[in-house]
Parts: C-alpha cells; sequence; structure tokens
C-alpha cells in the first residue's frame, strides 16, 4: 500500500473495494491478447494502480474505446483509458496522458503545404475513430474516406495484402 494515498482516494477509485479497469482491446497500442489474459500498458497501469490503493483488480475487457467508456459510464467500471475528449468532459475526469500516440494522415510528395495540399479524398482512419473524427470536423466531411473500424485481431488476419504494399 502507498502511504500517500489517503482513504478517501481509495474510496473515490475503488468504491466497491475493488479496481475495476475498462480495458479497450481495440488498440493494440494499448492493449493485447484475448480477456481472459489481456497485456499491454493499460493492463500495468491498471496492475500498479490497484498495487498502490492495496485492492485488488477486475478486468473487463472490450474491442472498442466506445464500449469501455459506456461501462464505465454506466458504473460497470471505476477507470478507463481513453484519448482526451472534452466532449466527454462532462462525464469524466481526465489525468495527464500516460501515453502519446502520434496519428497522421499522407499527402503526395509534390503537394504544397497548405490546405490545397489535402487529396480531395482522404484515406484516413476508421469511422469512429478519435484520430479520423479531428481530420473529419477539420476538413470538409466529405473529403474523408471513412472505413469500417478493424476486426479484434486488427485486420492481421486478412491474406489478401501484398507485403509492403499501402492500401
Amino acid at each position: 500500500m502507498d502511504p500517500t494515498i489517503s482513504s478517501d482516494i481509495r474510496e473515490d477509485l475503488a468504491p466497491t473495494g475493488v479496481l475495476r479497469a475498462s480495458i479497450n482491446l481495440g488498440n493494440p497500442v494499448l492493449a493485447q491478447g484475448a480477456p481472459d489474459s489481456p497485456s499491454g500498458v493499460t493492463i500495468d497501469v491498471s496492475r500498479e494502480l490497484a498495487a498502490r490503493l492495496d485492492v485488488p483488480l477486475e478486468l473487463s475487457c472490450f474491442q472498442a474505446a466506445r464500449q469501455s467508456f459506456d461501462a464505465m459510464k454506466e458504473g460497470l467500471g471505476d477507470i478507463c483509458f481513453l484519448a482526451i475528449d472534452p466532449a466527454r468532459e462532462d462525464v469524466v475526469a481526465f489525468t495527464a496522458a500516460y501515453a502519446v500516440i502520434e496519428a497522421v494522415f499522407i499527402v503526395p510528395a509534390d503537394a504544397s503545404r497548405g490546405h490545397a495540399a489535402v487529396p480531395a479524398r482522404l484515406r484516413g482512419g476508421a469511422q469512429g475513430r478519435r484520430v479520423h473524427r479531428r481530420v473529419a470536423t477539420t476538413l470538409r466531411p466529405n473529403r474523408c474516406h471513412r472505413r469500417p473500424a478493424l476486426p479484434p485481431d486488427g485486420g492481421r488476419a486478412r491474406q489478401d495484402r501484398a507485403p509492403g504494399r499501402v492500401r
């Protein structure tokens, strides 16, 4: 038990006496594996927080950040790991970032640097992903190509991709 953590903090973070963490398996940067044996940075952070609070840990795994957030919002979890989103600040309190994930979109090498450089249709992120929402709200929505979210395996099972080829 961490002596710097007060009982008030323990009760706020783990009101049931168990730290219930909602884990997003849909983002392999943050968590990987099956729901019965996940691994990754969010699992490590959850374990460390539970140890410092001196409470047991219960992990609930989901395939998307939205599902993880909804579980916490409905009182089924005490913590979850989300991109900072001002639209959610009325429901959750965000900590400082525990990870920084860079995301980019690609334009032709000979394009200028202004908005004119953005192609007529961006081949962007999965629909519903935060990075896609950012690009779609920055540019005109009809200029952003939305693809379905990847399956739980991150699309690794697809056999129709040639090595080294970007789609």
